[in-house]
């Protein structure tokens, strides 16, 4: 195969491969944006087991690959000059095509870096290594590349995030009294608060009933006095029917939705003092937190599969170059 069509093969797989990446990206609706807000992480969580996100992870896989095996196969020089340019291209048109937010750039601009020091590491092992060259070096150089996205991630993620503070620790506010909300609207709630107030008047009547001042009062016989201590024993024996505790039970749960509105988040900061340094360092708290998780999913799937594409490739060229 001639030099330029060898080129034009790994360009266009390169250029296929990163916009099919940002098709897939830009469909299945994950950005970090999102996942930085608590109030996208339920959506997010579906869309990390949709079909799309799958695409979008074997796209990238098969860019790393296709660049792996034009260094490994060919040189550093025709890597550089087959997948680069291409790869630059697809990032631009489907900047055109899918919008060009603050994000998507800072990925763009990583991901093209990314594939540099894909190839340079790839080159290096390539001359370094003398056994398993293939599965080795292309491990090494997705690992490279996974790290300098993941670094595009945080960065992308700290910026937009801290640029807009205040939206999003209002956000955070918002879900996390949502959550105090939930978690204390129960009917267990309810049901063990009720229980608690039966049991604190018990004690209180026992306390009384049980003082010599009121042992004296049931031995008088004036009729006033004897309708009291009748009362409170009453009061006693009736406090332990299933009718009161269904009825502080109703007054509990109306009480708490009358009271819903004075639930703030500074009182919820009062009861968890660690909240408030959350709030202040959100923006670094939510970029290593997304930054964790790509890492994850590039160490454990993308890299893997990037150097599976990236045997598969080698023994479908034979073994010359491959080691």
């Amino acid at each position: 195969m001639e030099e330029k069509a060898q080129t034009l093969v790994y360009s266009a797989i390169a250029f296929l491969s990163v916009l099919a990446a940002s098709f897939f990206l830009n469909a299945s609706g994950i950005q970090a944006v999102k996942l930085a807000s608590l109030e996208g992480i339920s959506s997010s969580l579906k869309q990390f087991l949709s079909l799309e996100f799958a695409g979008l992870l074997v796209s990238v896989a098969i860019a790393f690959a296709i660049a792996n095996t034009a260094c490994l196969r060919k040189s550093r020089n025709f890597a550089f000059k087959a997948v680069l340019p291409a790869s630059a291209v697809a990032l631009i048109v489907s900047l055109l095509a899918f919008g060009a937010g603050t994000e998507k750039i800072f990925l763009s601009v990583f991901f093209i870096t990314a594939l540099a020091m894909l190839i340079e590491t790839a080159s290096l092992r390539k001359q370094e290594l003398k056994k398993f060259i293939t599965f080795r070096a292309s491990a090494n150089a997705s690992q490279k590349a996974v790290l300098i996205i993941a670094i595009g991630l945080f960065a992308s993620t700290a910026f937009i995030v801290f640029s807009n503070q205040q939206e999003f620790t209002s956000k955070f506010e918002k879900a996390v009294i949502d959550i105090a909300l939930k978690q204390a609207s129960t009917g267990d709630l309810a049901d063990s608060s009720a229980g608690l107030l039966i049991q604190t008047q018990k004690q209180s009547l026992q306390s009384v009933i049980q003082t010599p001042q009121f042992q004296k009062l049931e031995e008088k016989e004036d009729a006033d006095v004897q309708a009291f201590v009748q009362l409170m024993l009453g009061l006693d024996s009736r406090l332990d029917s299933p009718e009161v505790k269904e009825s502080l039970k109703a007054q509990v749960l109306e009480n708490f939705e009358n009271n819903k509105q004075l639930l703030t988040f500074d009182l919820v900061k009062k009861q968890v003092p660690m909240l408030q340094t959350v709030e202040d360092f959100y923006w670094l708290i939510a970029a290593i937190t997304i930054t964790s998780l790509f890492l994850f999913l590039g160490n454990v799937i993308i890299t893997p599969l990037a150097v599976l594409f990236s045997i598969l490739a080698a023994l479908a060229l034979g073994k010359k170059g491959t080691g």
